[in-house]
């Protein structure tokens, strides 16, 4: 039997959902919002809060490893443009004659 407390924990849940897929789209540059809708009907389908709560978790960090490999990507991307990047310094006198 479902209870407030299971619909509270979904909710709970949708809305984390939510705002990492919001993330997940701006990383990615794609809408993503169709998996929302379809979490939440996953959702509603569960029995009791443990269902929800570890299905959640397997969502989540499904999501969040996505989230960070693509972030892994840019910022060895930006190390290697800036590795590529030689400047050259060269030590001269101080211009200012009053030393």
């Amino acid at each position: 039997m479902r209870t407030n407390s299971i619909d509270a924990t979904a909710f709970r849940c949708l809305a984390e959902y939510k705002t990492l897929i919001d993330i997940y789209s701006k990383i990615y540059e794609k809408d993503y919002d169709y998996h929302i809708k379809d979490y939440l009907e996953e959702l509603m389908s569960f029995d009791t809060a443990k269902e929800v709560r570890e299905q959640h978790t397997e969502r989540i960090n499904s999501i969040k490893e996505r989230i960070n490999k693509k972030i892994d990507k840019k910022e060895t991307k930006e190390n290697e443009v800036i590795k590529t990047k030689s400047i050259n310094f060269k030590m001269t006198e101080s211009r200012n004659n009053n030393e």
